[in-house]
């Protein structure tokens, strides 16, 4: 028995995504890493949570949603669901309330345990997954 818990940054439900949002995937594919979440569940009564960033249009749509169900389908599992905080980079965006909605019930009506974790540190860029400096310009 394994006496601890493990909570995995999931981030996308298919290797192409996830490939774009974790270049540590080309090293780690989703089928491998699943396979280690199965082992880790094998040797313990624990469930596993699943980090799941949901950003618009990449990570909310409905065949997202019913990729992140059949992953969690086959594991004893809960995800946490949070939505992406403001960064620099230009082609990522937080998903209105509109698509958080549709999405969380989508996998909510597959029987899939999802909590939307309620936003915190975005304004210094200090939330969960996120860590930035700012410097401030010396006269």
């Amino acid at each position: 028995q394994t006496p601890c818990s493990l909570a995995l940054s999931l981030n996308g439900t298919n290797d192409e995504v996830r490939s774009k949002l974790m270049p540590i995937n080309k090293r780690w594919p989703l089928d491998e890493l699943l396979a280690a979440v199965d082992y880790f569940l094998a040797d313990t009564k624990n469930y596993i949570t699943f980090e799941y960033i949901l950003i618009k249009g990449i990570t909310t749509t409905p065949q997202a949603a019913k990729e992140l169900i059949k992953i969690a389908h086959r594991r004893r599992c809960k995800v946490n669901a949070i939505v992406l905080n403001p960064g620099d980079n230009p082609d990522l965006h937080a998903p209105n309330q509109t698509e958080i909605d549709e999405f969380l019930n989508i996998v909510r009506a597959g029987k899939v345990q999802i909590h939307l974790r309620t936003p915190r540190g975005q304004d210094i860029l200090a939330a969960c997954g996120q860590l930035a400096i700012k410097q401030k310009k010396v006269a």
